[in-house]
């Protein structure tokens, strides 16, 4: 009967046979770890991961006199790092990304300096728990909702940084049954709903799915269902800094929003009729919880070079007339998306290789 092998992610092995090298007293078996290091090093895909990992092994062999030099290197000022960052988080429009700012505590006269393209960049440090240490991350704005703009923006970036994750995060509109105000919704897969083939007596539905990463899946997977989350904990936390975030106060506020780990449909049209978002879930996905106008351009972009990704939606309205009425309520719905991705890049996060875990 065969087991499934749970493959463990490259730098932490080159991160621990680092350390046993520098700890082996039989040169065969130090020979042996030397030739495993070299093996497993060559998988690692971040730039910064490997050279975080070529100085602790420089560290090892270094002699004892020089070794304070290599061990007080930090690998933010080296030149070959100074484009490397472990996040790229995205914000479509200006709610979105004042609410961000002041979430991330992002001052509008820093990072002047990053612009690439007439768009420009904030950098911040989250700190991961798991890694024990800070992720560096470079945030902005696509500002225009839609997901060819969406696309370019990304693929901007992508261009001219180089990132381990790109994360989207904004507001959408939700099945009222199904969701409330500033509920998030993490997307499992992102579905295309225009694409569509039109013969004389009818219309073919042929969606494009795109799904997250196996790795990040399970990542998710676990974070909400982690005590930070759950039975109302995620509530919690969103009560206890709402009102120094935004200027509303959610009508449900003994309620509180939720996480929900679902699909999310993706096109170009902007719902407020109260009967498409509702049939759009009925044709493409019941399961879907959120329609939006950006998750697909950006995806594309981050598929197209290969980078995993994320996209954390806030519900701000339900697609129908009432939305113009909820507008007051849309830098919650903000503020809950980046809360969430937060806490996830705080406690579940680690970098994914690949198609692996």
């Amino acid at each position: 009967m065969s087991k499934n092998i749970k493959r463990e992610q490259p730098e932490v092995s080159c991160r621990s046979i680092s350390y046993l090298i520098g700890k082996a007293k039989d040169p065969q078996m130090k020979s042996m770890m030397e030739d495993d290091l070299l093996f497993k090093f060559k998988n690692i895909l971040s730039i910064r991961s490997k050279s975080e990992i070529a100085l602790k092994v420089l560290a090892t062999y270094a002699p004892d006199k020089m070794r304070s030099i290599v061990e007080q290197a930090n690998i933010n000022h080296l030149d070959g790092h100074k484009n490397s960052y472990d996040v790229l988080i995205l914000a479509i429009v200006p709610i979105e990304f004042i609410t961000i700012k002041q979430y991330l505590n992002l001052k509008e006269e820093d990072n002047q300096e990053l612009s690439f393209k007439n768009y420009r960049f904030w950098e911040c440090d989250i700190y991961n728990n798991r890694e024990k240490r800070n992720l560096r991350c470079l945030v902005t704005m696509i500002g225009d909702a839609t997901n060819p703009r969406s696309a370019i923006a990304t693929n901007s970036a992508l261009s001219r940084f180089k990132f381990d994750l790109a994360i989207l995060v904004g507001i959408a509109a939700g099945p009222k049954e199904e969701t409330k105000l500033s509920d998030v919704i993490i997307a499992n897969q992102i579905i295309d709903y225009e694409n569509k083939r039109l013969e004389p007596d009818k219309i073919k539905n042929r969606p494009e799915p795109q799904s997250i990463n196996s790795g990040l899946r399970k990542q998710v997977g676990f974070f909400i269902t982690s005590d930070i989350i759950r039975d109302g904990a995620f509530a919690k936390a969103y009560r206890e800094q709402e009102q120094s975030v935004v200027s509303s106060i959610l009508p449900d506020r003994e309620v509180g929003p939720e996480i929900k780990f679902a699909p999310i449909l993706a096109g170009d049209k902007l719902l407020a009729d109260g009967l498409t978002i509702e049939s759009l879930i009925d044709q493409y996905h019941d399961k879907a919880r959120a329609v939006e106008m950006e998750a697909n351009g950006f995806v594309l972009a981050c598929e197209d070079d290969n980078i995993p990704w994320l996209v954390f939606r806030g519900i701000s309205d339900f697609g129908d007339p009432g939305k113009t009425g909820l507008k007051p309520y849309q830098a919650n719905a903000a503020y809950s998306a980046i809360l969430a991705c937060k806490l996830f890049l705080e406690n579940q996060y680690s970098q994914v290789s690949g198609d692996t875990f």
